[in-house]
């Protein structure tokens, strides 16, 4: 266990290196590009100063950023997806080498893989072609990606395409069935949206099904989930074949889903959907519907119910709901994935984790982690935390606490105890000029019932990763994933409004386990 916190602990001070303002461009090695001149080697790493690899966005205002996509070309690397502003979409795909990739640069079937196609331009700005990980929605064995788009003003499509180990270049206007398939052609309202997410095996058939969510976009507006099932066969839908169960099926009533994903939460074998209420009618209290998957799935309304004065009376589903009474915008933050899937207390069951802010607080400084449970019914946060029911985490100690960010992650077993970790991203006395941000990792505890991040920073139940410089953009939470296939787990950081190629063209750091290297 202390091998792998003091591995970490000496890439400290190499990490702070690499976080600061990106060199500039001009700056370059010597020819023979071997020189061990500090700053030359920085340079070609992109200034990481540690081993890893960063990738930067091809320009001003890509606002880059990579995330783990599972492996899609099956060479047992994690490989990582670029969401960006501009078109193609990229996969960068798992590697041990250090160095800067940047986006526009990759090539297709030797660094990643290019997914392109026509979208749709209002003569203001033109809209991206979203890639997001799937999951194995085939059974093929490779990791296959989904991929939303607009193509027209009042029309998004959403499409799998399959990984395989030739995965280079491809052309959604010319898809062929082998590469992938169309799945959904969706109507918009004006303003309304598309977001995909990958849930795992949902009903039990041995493939890994997605989430689409269709965003009303008014004020007050009620979106619209449809689950897609994975199969051999998929074929393209639509939203009333999947009202109907027809291949799928909806989840109805739900005021602005911020994020959606899946973990086995009662621990049945089966990954259950979680989906967090960001909002709606009543803003004294904000939802998590956990829906345990099972397969007799079928279209859900989950519109709440009223009892006296502001009593909540939860739907009745197969599954349970999670009342945040003090936190009137809980979120979920995750690049779109959920923050749910990793077991932090040892009890076979998945956990999630939350944030708010504290009652007396201007920012995000509360985070909330509840275990996984079978029973159906609701519990309320923070009145019932403890007794196995969860923990709180506050940064109320740490130097400007009530005007501390807090972005949480969940991660898998750092330290060898078979316990899943959390990570929280900290930015402390900002946004604003007096701003700076850190790297938390606390450990996964089975008798925990409160964690001060105060402590933590004095190595009690964790260690801080990383301390990053004045006033850096706090980006979004670190995830980790095995990426150079040689053990352990990667750190990766994601900062898409870094000026590293241009302002607000973003770059992700990849941080190698320094344990293993």
């Amino acid at each position: 266990m202390r091998r792998i916190e003091s591995a970490w602990a000496l890439a400290i001070g190499a990490i702070c290196v690499g976080c600061g303002p990106a060199k500039d461009s001009s700056a370059s090695a010597t020819d023979s590009g071997t020189s061990t001149d500090t700053n030359a080697t920085e340079t070609e790493t992109g200034g990481l100063g540690a081993p890893g690899f960063v990738i930067d966005g091809a320009g001003p205002d890509d606002y880059a950023g990579a995330l783990p996509c599972g492996d899609v070309n099956g060479d047992g690397l994690g490989d990582l997806v670029v969401r960006r502003r501009g078109t193609p979409g990229y996969v960068v795909f798992g590697r041990a080498e250090e160095g800067v990739l940047r986006v526009g640069e990759i090539e297709p079937g030797i660094d990643g893989a290019a997914v392109d196609g026509a979208s749709f331009d209002d003569g203001y700005s033109s809209r991206a072609i979203v890639l997001a990980a799937a999951g194995d929605v085939n059974g093929d064995g490779f990791d296959d990606l989904v991929v939303s788009r607009e193509r027209s003003e009042d029309l998004a499509e959403v499409a799998v395409v399959f990984g395989g180990p030739v995965l280079a270049s491809v052309d959604l206007d010319a898809l062929a069935p082998e590469q992938g398939r169309a799945l959904l052609e969706v109507p918009l309202g004006w303003a309304g949206s598309v977001h995909t997410y990958q849930l795992g095996d949902v009903n039990g058939d041995g493939f890994d099904d997605l989430a689409i969510v269709v965003g009303d976009g008014s004020e007050g507006g009620v979106d619209s989930i449809y689950v897609v099932f994975g199969g051999d066969a998929l074929a393209l839908t639509s939203v009333e074949a999947l009202t109907a169960g027809d291949g799928g099926f909806a989840i109805t009533g739900v005021y602005s889903p911020e994020t959606i994903a899946a973990g086995d939460m009662n621990g049945d074998g089966l990954r259950d959907l979680v989906i967090l209420e960001g909002g709606g009618p009543h803003e004294s209290h904000s939802e998590i519907y956990v829906v345990f998957g099972g397969d007799a799935l079928g279209t859900l309304d989950l519109t709440d119910s009223y009892g006296e004065g502001d009593v909540i009376v939860p739907p009745d589903f197969g599954g349970y709901t999670v009342l945040l009474s003090d936190a009137t915008y809980a979120f979920l933050p995750a690049g779109g994935q959920l923050v749910a899937g990793h077991d932090v207390n040892g009890d076979g069951l998945d956990d999630l984790v939350v944030g708010g802010p504290l009652p007396a607080g201007s920012g995000w400084n509360l985070v909330h982690v509840i275990y996984g449970r079978s029973q159906v019914g609701s519990v309320r946060v923070p009145e019932e935390l403890g007794d196995g029911v969860g923990l709180s985490i506050t940064a109320e100690s740490l130097p400007g606490g009530w005007d501390t960010y807090v972005i949480p992650s969940l991660s898998g077993d750092l330290n060898g105890d078979l316990r899943g970790e959390i990570t929280l991203a900290v930015n402390v006395g900002g946004p604003g000029p007096n701003e700076h941000v850190e790297t938390y990792v606390i450990y996964g505890d089975v008798e925990a019932t409160a964690v001060d991040i105060g402590a933590v920073a004095q190595g009690e139940g964790g260690y801080i990763l990383s301390a990053w410089p004045e006033v850096q953009h706090l980006g979004e939470a670190a995830e980790w994933a095995d990426i150079d296939g040689v053990g352990g787990l990667e750190l990766i950081i994601r900062d898409p409004e870094s000026p590293a190629n241009g302002e607000n063209s973003g770059r992700t750091y990849v941080y190698f386990d320094p344990g293993v290297h």
